[in-house]
């Protein structure tokens, strides 16, 4: 996967305006699963730290690509109400006219803080003679004409410190108050109180109207806000000067828009691109004789990387003073005793706490509830559970101060909160266990021990039917068949006559009124029943008289009783 390099921080723009235009990640062969796409955009104190974040997250079981684009604390939170984006990122919480502008009964807006967030008030190398100091030896007179060699009255060195500058003049050069307005001087060099918390008076840029040029930005900024209401607490001469001075602009209740009228950039890489040009004033793009150098604040977590990038302009970080008045730089230290003490915006400038940094305040991640699919509210719930731990690490190597552990805790559990708030699709259901594939493998998340997940509900268990066939053994039907009667055969009594009779060749008898032939059976001898007439058998004739004797009647009549009563019973047995 292609992993966003350190490049100069001027060109960031230009790389959020080829992402808006749709340029995707390089996605490799070895990436088995498909990222879940997040959206967001808001506040930029994160971009320092966003391509670790964004790495570690797209390296989960389940990656997340975790888009986002730095529009300000004010555009993303517009965005996010306007369903453009997943998510926001801002130190601010929405105005009453955001909220006002939703419809009656929209969902709830869940948060959770991420980061902490400061800023670093910087000074370039004055152009020319920078840091350098010039001082006349006692007694030496350079114009004096018997002097052989006038630069020896000079004693010249460099400053080396400490940088401080008071709150009043701080708060000037923020506000870009004019230092001719009612000959104020507030911002100039020469100023008695900026001379005093130098401890010097011979800077070389410590000459009548001299200053540097301070930028801030033009997107409605949490830092804006912060900016401002530091001015307002810890410079309020200042502060009710630029009100009179520009008077058109509504500078309370403190917003997160700079007045027209102060120099302003768009874009966090922008402004500190301009800042970085050394040789150049921001303002006019030239070099007056009043220009000393480019100024303006920078998140805390940038200023290494823009050190690096911009090795010319030798940026030197101010120290400033807090409600307590002591001189300080936001450090790992000081940036968490004003935590310690609130997480709210600039407390250190409105509670006199000692040794607490003024300008810190906390960026939280904003979700409307329900406007996340199942998928994307485990991813959501993963980045913040990722961040709010071992993310934390990375804002500290870049100079920051990591969550409190009270804030951490807090980020734990308003991920689980997204997380049930978004999973409202059919077929899902909350489920509360370990680290789950949206989460990386990092110490921090893989020790969590219980978070909320939104999952797939399982199916019902699969049920098998068997067929048992019945124990009772068939017990044939008892009808038992009976076969039709059938009289038994008699069969007819012939008796045999024994008699042996010579017969001649041919002799023809004629006996009470029958004829008999006998015929000699040849040479062979031997003899044969001899045939006799039907009314000679022992057979009666019917009583009718008629030739048909009574056996041959009686057996004809039994055959026909018995077809008779087969064809019955046939019939009987086709029926059922």
């Amino acid at each position: 996967m292609i992993r966003r390099g350190r490049v100069p921080l001027v060109l960031g723009a230009a790389l959020s305006a080829l992402a808006a235009l749709g340029v995707q990640q390089v996605v490799s062969a070895a990436d088995a699963v498909a990222p879940i796409t997040i959206e967001g955009s808001g506040a930029a104190e994160i971009s320092s730290d966003l391509v670790t974040w964004q790495d570690t997250l797209a390296g989960a079981s389940q990656s997340t690509d975790m888009q986002y684009f730095q529009r300000g604390s004010k555009d993303g939170r517009q965005q996010l109400l306007d369903g453009l984006t997943d998510f926001a990122v801002s130190g601010r919480p929405f105005t009453a006219a955001q909220l006002a502008s939703r419809p009656k009964g929209a969902p709830a807006i869940l948060d959770a803080p991420i980061s902490v967030a400061s800023l670093s008030i910087l000074f370039s190398e004055p152009s020319q003679v920078g840091w350098s100091t010039v001082d006349l030896v006692p007694g030496c007179d350079p114009t004096d004409p018997d002097i052989a060699d006038p630069e020896a009255c000079y004693v010249r060195g460099t400053f080396t410190g400490p940088f401080r500058m008071p709150a009043e003049n701080v708060s000037a050069m923020i506000l870009n108050l004019s230092p001719t307005f009612k000959a104020n001087g507030l911002a100039n060099w020469q100023h008695a109180d900026i001379r005093s918390a130098l401890g010097t008076s011979v800077l070389s840029i410590q000459r009548p109207g001299a200053q540097h040029t301070f930028v801030e930005r033009t997107e409605g900024a949490a830092a804006n806000y912060a900016l401002m209401d530091y001015a307002k607490a810890l410079g309020p001469t200042a502060w009710a000067l630029r009100q009179e001075e520009n008077p058109e602009f509504d500078w309370e209740p403190v917003g997160e828009e700079f007045s027209p009228r102060v120099l302003t950039r768009f874009g966090a890489d922008t402004q500190m691109g301009i800042m970085a040009f050394s040789g150049v004033d921001a303002a006019t793009g030239s070099s007056p004789d009043t220009w000393t150098g480019n100024a303006g604040p920078v998140s805390t977590t940038s200023v290494k990387q823009l050190n690096l990038d911009y090795p010319d302009a030798k940026f030197v970080e101010f120290a400033i003073q807090n409600a307590y008045g002591d001189w300080v730089k936001p450090t790992k230290a000081t940036i968490t005793k004003a935590l310690n003490a609130g997480s709210g915006m600039n407390v250190a400038a409105h509670q006199p706490i000692a040794g607490a940094y003024p300008l810190v305040w906390v960026n939280r991640v904003y979700v409307v509830s329900g406007s996340l699919t199942p998928e994307k509210a485990n991813s959501m719930a993963a980045m913040i559970r990722y961040i709010a731990t071992d993310g934390q690490s990375v804002t500290v190597a870049n100079g920051g101060a990591p969550l409190t552990a009270s804030l951490r805790a807090e980020a734990l559990k308003k991920a689980d909160a997204i997380v049930k708030a978004n999973c409202t699709a059919k077929g899902y259901e909350v489920s509360i266990g370990g680290p789950g594939p949206f989460e990386p493998a990092t110490p921090g998340v893989q020790a969590i021990a219980s978070m909320s997940h939104c999952t797939l509900i399982p199916p019902p268990p699969s049920t098998t039917t068997t067929t048992t066939p019945p124990t009772t053994a068939y017990v044939p039907p008892t009808t038992v068949y009976v076969p039709p009667y059938i009289p038994p055969y008699v069969p007819p009594t012939i008796p045999t006559d024994t008699t042996s009779v010579t017969v001649p060749e041919t002799t023809t008898t004629v006996e009470s009124g029958t004829t008999t032939t006998t015929t000699a059976v040849g040479a062979g001898g031997g003899q044969r029943p001899q045939g006799r007439p039907l009314d000679a058998m022992p057979m009666e004739p019917s009583n009718g008289g008629g030739s048909v004797p009574k056996p041959l009647g009686t057996m004809l009549l039994g055959a026909g009783g018995f077809l008779l009563v087969r064809r019955t019973l046939m019939r009987r047995k086709l029926a059922s």
